[in-house]
């Protein structure tokens, strides 16, 4: 019975990051953030939507014109997202993962595989690595990504996309997989050294301009439909359709479902809830609600250090676990 994880903005909250509201501050407070960028921002805002919108307003607008104008107002407001994710990094540099008697990578241990949709580097700063949390693994890797030479600050973990040759397709038999599905704001691609990030919109085209994130995702969709499967879900608000529809499938195939959310089981459904005719089960919902075997709406850093009767909840995720199965990156097996 394979047990993946897959997090959200939601996850890297409990240690500082940044949800999608609190990112549309911190812009609004960048000085390069010029009027009319404001204005974009303010007017995803009142739509309802994320800063994320407000990104892909402006690359609609330089696929359509691509003028000085409209490349100078993308590359403003990539670069001030980019920025952001820079300074929530150099707050990641100070956390002491000793302080939670490092419970958090005890727990992350469990997984056969995560995937993340954070752009951030939280994962990296206090778990990912050649480091040995448990005796389940040796230690835990990027599937397909290899260090840039000489990393320069303040990239500490600065990677690149690997040439993608067959003679790089190497399976880590007794190290945990992390998928980052969206890219990494520290990750650029070769050989046009263009940042490897998916934001904004169509963020399915994105993805299948970077050959390792299709990647990724093919083996994020294969994983999750493996019969027996489980995904415990964490700070994800299941906003991106792509991801929507591969959790979907994976349901109907008789994927298991436990979601860690201050909406608890309330963040799979979308309706309008002002409207004033109650609106029918979207098929998002149709699909997941029986195939969810349990919720929590607490934070996970409190669950994990601070709450012993949620932390048994959370827990009996795994207890049906009969065995252990290592999980390699499919690529490499099939090549």
């Amino acid at each position: 019975m394979p047990h993946y994880l897959l997090t959200g903005a939601g996850f890297s909250r409990n240690w500082g990051g940044w949800l999608a509201n609190e990112a549309f501050e911190y812009l609004l407070g960048v000085p390069e953030v010029d009027d009319y960028l404001r204005k974009v921002l303010w007017e995803a805002k009142l739509r309802g939507e994320g800063f994320e919108a407000a990104l892909s307003v402006v690359q609609a607008a330089y696929t359509s014109s691509k003028s000085a104008e409209t490349k100078h107002h993308l590359d403003t407001l990539t670069q001030a997202v980019i920025g952001m994710f820079t300074a929530m990094q150099t707050a990641f540099n100070k956390l002491d993962y000793r302080d939670d008697e490092l419970r958090l990578q005890r727990f992350l241990s469990q997984f056969d595989a995560i995937f993340t949709l954070n752009q951030d580097t939280l994962l990296e700063s206090l778990y990912a690595g050649p480091i040995r949390w448990s005796e389940r693994w040796y230690g835990s890797y990027l599937p397909y990504m290899k260090f840039i030479n000489e990393p320069a600050q303040p990239y500490i973990f600065m990677l690149r996309e690997p040439m993608m040759q067959e003679s790089e397709f190497i399976a880590h038999e007794n190290d945990q997989p992390i998928y980052k599905l969206h890219g990494s704001y520290n990750w650029f691609a070769e050989p046009q050294v263009e940042r490897l990030i998916v934001m904004g919109g169509n963020k399915t085209a994105s993805i299948g301009t970077f050959q390792v994130l299709s990647q990724y995702q093919t083996e994020f969709q294969a994983l999750l439909s493996q019969p027996d499967a489980y995904l415990m879900i964490i700070g994800y608000g299941f906003g991106d359709s792509h991801i929507n529809s591969t959790i979907q499938m994976a349901a109907t195939k008789g994927l298991k479902l436990f979601i860690v959310d201050i909406l608890g089981v309330d963040v799979i459904d979308k309706r309008n809830v002002r409207a004033q005719i109650t609106q029918p089960a979207t098929s998002l919902m149709q699909a997941l609600m029986p195939q969810i075997i349990g919720a929590s709406r607490r934070p996970l850093k409190e669950i994990i250090n601070s709450d012993p009767v949620e932390s048994e909840k959370l827990m009996r995720f795994f207890k049906e676990q009969a065995h252990i199965t290592r999980i390699a990156p499919q690529l490499a097996s099939q090549k």
